[in-house]
């Protein structure tokens, strides 16, 4: 029989020697008869060779993205362990010669080299800052960024005052072509050893032989550098005809990707600009985001305090900002002289770039209102914010504006308004005034100043008793900025206030202040009292001013209704407010002349032009005393129980109810936590809530 067929399993003498050991056998499932079918085998393969090629081309993406970041990382030198040592860097740095290169055009002969980017210098600097990356949060960081060494000459000494002051983290980046060392630059500007900011070289290799479009891309390599190692807030530069072009363009791209607000600076910023080395990094986040809008409301048969205004517009300094849009309620009769001039002015002025969009608006009245509610109303709805950064500018025909109004209206702003220093009482904040008060509310005679105890003590302060600025529960309608989240609040006051006239019979607000001033200041100064609220009133040098107040030639606002003033204070008017001559005599402005043009806004402010802290400033009532701190609310808590129940609509319980807003409940932009309107039941919601959450916490 063949080897093949014998069946050796038949023999027992064939066994084997260990088949005596007792050793367990698995046993194996049989395969199921559904898996073992021709279709779902193939359906099996199919899922695993998909897997295998979806794996496989996951590495493959993987393979190429880690390869393309590092030869990217790689061509700006960005990798530490690829840094040249010091003594290297000149031979193999941006500082090195390239070989002489002509081909007829001796533009592109010098620029002509389009090699790889190596950035030998920079990681040098950064390298410090590398744990730092990710705390985007902690960071105060500022830089300042040039190319041209003109530009740099004009930027280093804005550098060098802002870090004198402390408030930010100071950087300052040299790029574009030139091939100065930043030693040299420091010696040559006088600030070698002395200015406390962190030098950045910025220039790649070979950078005064780059192309235009290696040059570009340099900028871009190093500004994504020092925004991912240093977190600016903010960057700064010279936005004049001495810097270069390309670079300006490039870093306003690159910020634009990166989310880094960019601030380009004018001409002669060192003379005219110094005030922004007082700001921090927050304020200066939002140079570009703010928006200041102008109101003014004209007199009836009057055209000369309006045109005089409109002159001194014309004549100011905006920095590099577009002109602020101009809002103008004009009366329903307008004097020809008027009408005449307006059809001649352009806003904005001719002289500013970028003409083709006009920025005024004028609203004609058709007919004169019936009541001096509307006629307020009608003034305050011609300014509503359109973002949280919009903020208006209240002027009145009587004053004129110094060229340099802007440039405070702006500081003051984003100090008081964005800053991360001085927090403590912001939220009592509405505004500021542009120039210094000299009479009270009631026109009762002239005000009294304050020495401020803080203004000696700080810092670089004057020492000689001045009028400080102070915080005054006293609205201004002459020249006044309003922060925008505020005027939406009073908007919504003003909408309860005047249903609650109407739906309930509830009285009007009554006149407090003189009849020269419009009605609606006493709408806003019954809201500051139930806050309560308050306006900063600030301290300039005796002579120079922001503002001018004129009234030789000033009308009466269009006010309809015959309520005589009354003023809760220990000191009666001794002006009667509805005598004209006596309102055309008087003068609201203290001695001094407007600021020109040439003048530098730091030499009129104390302590070198930086602005106090809110909890540093007197606090004044609405009839001039003097209270203990912004937190002093007693006075308004009482009146916000009087004012829920008689005029509010609101019954004794709940008019005894705790203020939310005293309870720490913030309600943004609303007042419905001082009515009790049945018909405002959607917009009470919020208001209700919050108060049904104080009452329950009171009674338990």
């Amino acid at each position: 029989m063949p080897l093949s067929h014998r069946r050796y399993g038949q023999d027992e003498e064939l066994a084997k020697r260990y088949d005596d050991d007792a050793k367990p056998r698995v046993r194996r499932l049989p395969t199921p008869a559904w898996l073992l079918s021709p279709r779902l085998r193939r359906r099996r393969l199919l899922t695993i060779g998909t897997l295998f090629t979806l794996a496989f081309v996951l590495y493959q993406f993987a393979i190429r993205i880690q390869a393309f970041d590092e030869s990217r990382i790689s061509s700006s030198a960005f990798r530490f362990r690829d840094i040249l040592p010091a003594g290297d860097a000149g031979t193999a740095g941006h500082l090195a010669r390239a070989p002489p290169h002509t081909d007829g055009d001796p533009e592109s002969a010098q620029h002509y080299f389009d090699g790889p980017l190596h950035f030998y210098k920079l990681p040098l600097s950064l390298q410090k800052f590398s744990r730092q990356t990710g705390h985007a949060s902690t960071k105060k960081g500022v830089l300042f960024a040039a190319g041209s060494l003109k530009s740099a000459a004009a930027l280093i000494p804005l550098a060098c005052e802002m870090a004198r002051w402390r408030r930010n983290d100071v950087h300052f980046a040299l790029m574009g072509r030139n091939d100065v060392s930043l030693k040299d630059i420091e010696r040559i500007n006088g600030v070698g050893g002395i200015c406390d900011i962190s030098w950045h070289d910025a220039r790649p290799d070979y950078a005064p032989y780059s192309s235009d479009a290696r040059l570009k891309l340099s900028v871009e390599e190093a500004l994504a550098g020092l925004h991912s190692f240093l977190r600016p807030q903010v960057a700064l530069v010279d936005g004049s005809d001495q810097e270069d072009e390309l670079l300006l363009q490039t870093v306003s791209q690159t910020a634009h990707v990166v989310s880094l607000p960019v601030i380009r600076l004018p001409e002669n910023a060192v003379e005219t600009l110094m005030w922004i080395t007082r700001l921090d990094s927050s304020s200066l986040s939002v140079w570009n985001k703010v928006e200041i809008e102008i109101l003014i409301q004209a007199a009836e048969r009057s055209s000369g305090g309006l045109i005089r205004l409109l002159k001194s517009l014309n004549a100011a300094d905006y920095i590099s900002d577009y002109p602020p849009a101009i809002t103008m309620d004009l009366p329903p009769a307008i004097d020809p002289s008027a009408r005449s001039f307006l059809d001649e002015f352009k806003w904005p002025p001719r002289s500013v770039d970028h003409q083709n969009f006009n920025r005024l608006t004028l609203r004609h009245r058709l007919r004169h209102v019936t009541s001096d509610d509307d006629a307020s109303a009608q003034y305050i709805e011609s300014f509503y914010p359109t973002t949280p950064d919009s903020h208006v500018l209240v002027l009145s025909p009587r004053v004129e504006l110094s060229p340099l109004f802007y440039h405070y209206a702006k500081y003051a702003l984003l100090e008081y308004k964005y800053s991360a220093y001085g927090m403590v009482g912001r939220e009592r904040l509405v505004g500021f005034s542009l120039d210094p008060t000299s009479s009270y509310l009631n026109d009762s005679g002239p005000f009294v100043s304050l020495a401020n105890p803080e203004l000696d003590s700080r810092p670089q302060a004057h020492t000689e008793q001045v009028s400080p600025h102070l915080l005054w529960q006293a609205p201004n309608a002459d020249a006044a900025l309003y922060f925008g989240d505020k005027w939406a609040e009073f908007h919504d006051f003003m909408r309860r206030r005047l249903e609650a006239q109407q739906t309930l019979k509830k009285p009007s607000v009554t006149r407090i202040t003189s009849r020269k001033h419009p009605r609606w200041v006493d709408h806003l100064l019954e809201l500051f009292r139930l806050r309560p609220y308050y306006l900063l009133y600030p301290h300039l040098s005796s002579a120079t001013r922001l503002v001018a107040v004129h009234s030789e030639l000033a009308q009466r606002p269009d006010v309809v209704g015959s309520d005589s003033p009354a003023l809760s204070s220990s000191s009666s008017s001794s002006v009667d407010p509805d005598d004209q001559t006596s309102y055309l005599s008087s003068s609201q402005s203290p001695e001094g002349r407007l600021t020109t043009s040439h003048a530098s806004l730091l030499g009129m402010l104390p302590a070198e032009g930086d602005l106090p802290e809110l909890n540093s400033m007197p606090v004044l009532s609405f009839d001039g005393q003097q209270r203990a701190s912004l937190d002093d609310t007693a006075e308004a808590s009482s009146l916000v129980v009087v004012f829920r129940r008689d005029v509010g609509g609101c019954t004794d319980d709940d008019a005894n109810v705790p203020n939310p807003r005293d309870q720490g409940l913030e309600l943004h932009r609303s007042t419905a936590d001082l009515f009790c309107l049945e018909d405002d039941a959607e917009d009470d919601a919020a208001g209700r809530v919050a108060t049904d959450l104080i009452a329950d916490d009171a009674v338990s």
